[in-house]
């Protein structure tokens, strides 16, 4: 029987958003697996379990009002404890810093929270974070849970070994010279480390060096992903975008692979639509504020009429243009353009090995134009090349039936 903590951090974001569970039933869950396991692997130096609770019942009863919702909404975090957090110790591994508690905390961790995430307490670092391992003199060493008799690495070792250990579905850690990329390698996780300036070092920077920057640790690399994008903070430093485009493009496979194979149509549905949701959701709040921007979405011209043996396929595109198209309404009362932009077939390395020839292929440097165009305009439109003519410009305005009669039925051999 599936746990809550088998599910990934966006599993358990959805399944709070639509009451499959709750995130109090979340924190207890994971309460509880920490006074079990906690011991043996070392991964927390400090709990704040009781505030956690009472964020949890807020954020139950946001959904229960049918607020709108962060992204991470309810789901639980831990922060690593060389990040200064309001009120909450930070030790920073170090028995010079045994009674330090911050005033304030840093950036990241207002964004985490801010994202949704439920803070479950201060994961365990060496002293300062300088070695490659994680056995500080305020807390227990950490451990990797495969085999309790190695390290967890460090110096986010806290970090890897709570997510290793299912105590936490993914973390917040920090690397400058291996910090995540260790604990994830020791502990069979991914781990991020970020460019540096895309996740915010601030308010205080203490690492003279530069090379420290802020990252996630999880057991997917869905996971991660969205944990680095609700801890980015592109907005705050360079403002907000005018234009903001997300891509429903990514396939794995071949149209007949996808078809067959149920697991690859979920990853790649997954990764179309909910790329396109979460990438433009970190951007909705600040353009609603400014009451201006574009979002512009790019799926298929195959979600609206289909094409043989690619079910799957143009599903997942018909989802990315339905939301699009949903979205256009909800905000245009808000100051924000949506555009809808439906290319036909472009020349790619994924149509190059297709097995099925494409009834339209429009070079890449004439659909880049296009979408200039069309972006410039705020105008939702599908992109037929002009290689086809008058045929082309017909198509346009001709009815459904034409065109399913007439080239839904053209022969597509195998390459």
């Amino acid at each position: 029987m599936t746990q809550l903590h088998d599910l990934t951090a966006l599993e358990q974001a959805v399944a709070v958003r639509t009451g499959a569970t709750s995130s109090l039933e979340l924190v207890e869950h994971y309460a509880a697996r920490i006074a079990q396991h906690d011991a043996a692997v070392g991964a927390f130096v400090t709990l704040t379990l009781d505030t956690a609770r009472t964020q949890a019942r807020q954020a139950d009863a946001a959904v229960a009002s049918g607020e709108h919702l962060p992204p991470l909404h309810g789901v639980p975090i831990g922060i690593k404890d060389l990040n200064l957090t309001a009120g909450v110790p930070t030790k920073l591994g170090s028995t010079s810093f045994d009674d330090f508690v911050p005033p304030f905390d840093d950036y990241v961790v207002t964004r985490l929270r801010g994202a949704g995430t439920i803070s479950l307490g201060k994961t365990s670092t060496p002293e300062f974070g300088l070695p490659c391992y994680t056995e500080p003199d305020v807390a227990p060493p950490s451990r990797t849970p495969w085999d309790l008799s190695r390290s967890a690495g460090g110096s986010s070792g806290g970090a890897g070994t709570a997510v290793a250990s299912g105590l936490l579905p993914f973390a917040q850690g920090s690397d400058g010279g291996g910090s995540i990329r260790i604990p994830a390698s020791v502990n069979g996780l991914f781990g991020i480390k970020p460019a540096r300036g895309r996740i915010s070092a601030g308010p205080v920077i203490g690492d003279i060096t530069g090379l420290a920057v802020n990252g996630p640790l999880a057991r997917t690399v869905r996971d991660a992903a969205a944990l680095k994008s609700a801890a980015a903070d592109f907005t705050d430093r360079f403002g907000v975008p005018d234009v903001v485009i997300a891509n429903a493009g990514v396939s794995r496979g071949t149209l007949t692979e996808m078809a067959d194979d149920l697991k690859i149509f979920q990853e790649v549905f997954d990764i179309n639509v909910m790329g396109m949701v979460n990438t433009f959701h970190a951007f909705v709040e600040p353009m609603k504020q400014q009451k201006r921007g574009t979002l512009v979405g790019i799926s298929s011209v195959a979600g609206f009429r289909g094409i043989p043996g690619g079910g799957a396929y143009s599903a997942s595109k018909a989802a990315a243009i339905r939301y699009c198209e949903s979205l256009r309404v909800e905000l245009r009362s808000e100051g924000i353009s949506v555009v809808t932009i439906c290319p036909g077939y472009i020349k790619t390395p994924m149509t190059a090995v297709n097995k099925f020839k494409m009834p339209f292929l429009i070079d890449v440097d004439e659909a880049v134009v296009r979408f200039a165009r069309a972006i410039d305009a705020k105008t939702s439109f599908t992109v037929i090349p002009w290689s086809m003519g008058i045929a082309a410009r017909v198509l346009r305005v001709v009815p459904n039936w034409l065109y399913d009669r007439v080239f839904s039925r053209m022969p597509r051999k195998p390459r």
